[in-house]
């Protein structure tokens, strides 16, 4: 067993909170560079420099990439040997990150943008609650990855229950049509997060948690979908939707890929789409 002060967990989560809606990643803008000089749109390649621009004054400034700094996602990995000095006032690790999240939000006067009540839709004030999911490993290590969710990138979601029959080229196109509906909706260039596989309930929570792959440019492990990440990202990218919607080769920057067991009857699939402000990051603990 080993022991993990909350107080450092705490601190350590306010600091990626912050960082994440504040700065880029480097392999993300390497991939914004990377597609600005291969750009053969002119007003293509202007709009890309305008994103690189925005990203290095948010950086400079301390400010944010984007006025949605979005809704707060955390992924836990914890493994199962892991013992919390409760040091910090809370009642244990959820309450941790809670209240890490809305002091970052606070202290940076980031916009909050939850509210208690779909229908109601009053302000909670402080960005809470932060949405958690769990997994468990064997293991002493805690490794938290977030990710700041904006709303106009979220609204783009889809999930489509496919038959057993449906082919990897069905599956395929539909994704691509999500994307072109979606258009500019999600100011792209974006990063789209797919599952397959799974129930209803997890397939989302594969997509999402696609967008969390490291570096930006990672292909899944298993050839099969690594190759469909291939093929669906030059699919995406000759749709000319372009950067922010106004045409041009870079509509996406990677398509994540994540698959899971399902029943036989079934055959679950959902996409997910990220803003070019991909705001993600991890620690480990």
């Amino acid at each position: 067993m080993r022991r993990l002060s909350l107080s450092l967990v705490e601190s350590q989560v306010k600091s990626l909170v912050e960082r994440c809606c504040v700065d880029l990643s480097a392999d993300l803008l390497d991939g914004l560079e990377k597609r600005r000089g291969g750009e053969p749109c002119p007003w293509a390649e202007n709009t890309l420099a305008s994103l690189l621009e925005n990203a290095r004054v948010a950086s400079r400034e301390r400010i944010p990439l984007c006025q949605d700094t979005g809704m707060a996602v955390f992924f836990v990995l914890l493994g199962d040997d892991l013992l919390f000095e409760r040091d910090n006032g809370t009642k244990g690790l959820e309450e941790t990150l809670q209240r890490a999240m809305r002091d970052a939000y606070r202290e940076s006067s980031f916009r909050t943008s939850m509210v208690m009540d779909p229908l109601r839709r009053k302000n909670t004030g402080d960005n809470s609650p932060a949405f958690v999911h769990w997994e468990f490993l064997p293991g002493d290590s805690l490794t938290i990855s977030f990710i700041a969710k904006g709303g106009g990138a979220e609204n783009m979601s889809r999930l489509k229950m496919f038959t057993p029959a449906c082919s990897a080229e069905e599956i395929e196109a539909w994704i691509v049509e999500t994307v072109v509906q979606a258009g500019s909706n999600p100011c792209p260039p974006t990063v789209v997060g797919v599952g397959l596989g799974g129930n209803f309930d997890t397939v989302s929570w594969l997509a999402k948690r696609a967008l969390l792959r490291t570096p930006l440019e990672a292909a899944n492990l298993d050839p099969f979908y690594g190759g469909m990440e291939e093929r669906l990202l030059k699919k995406i990218n000759g749709t000319g939707i372009g950067p922010q919607g106004l045409g041009g080769e870079t509509t996406s920057l990677a398509v994540h890929v994540e698959a899971a067991p399902c029943h036989m009857a079934t055959l679950p699939a959902a996409v997910n789409i990220n803003c070019h402000a991909h705001r993600v990051g991890r620690v480990v603990l």
